[in-house]
């Protein structure tokens, strides 16, 4: 039986995929109006360049996965946990 008011993982990655999603739009948005630095950098994390490609003679997969980290989706990750330990 689950404990009262426990809260499962579940809820915690709905928190920071929210964080993330409105932290990156509000990165963008402010790197759009600020020209410095700390705005309008990114780290791009993953498959950069040409995906992964997997031939197998009848099948090929292509495997490519990026992540585009900015200010906004820090202080979104931020906030999501945040919320997940308040709520």
């Amino acid at each position: 039986m689950p404990r009262r008011g426990s809260k499962g993982a579940g809820i915690l990655i709905l928190y920071l995929l929210a964080g993330i999603i409105i932290g990156s739009l509000f990165g963008n948005i402010l790197a759009s109006y600020f020209k410095h630095e700390i705005f309008t950098k990114t780290v791009e994390i993953g498959t950069i360049g040409k995906p992964a490609t997997l031939d197998l003679g009848i099948l090929r997969l292509t495997f490519g996965l990026t992540f585009v980290i900015n200010i906004g989706t820090v202080i979104g990750i931020l906030l999501g946990i945040i919320f997940y330990k308040r709520w």
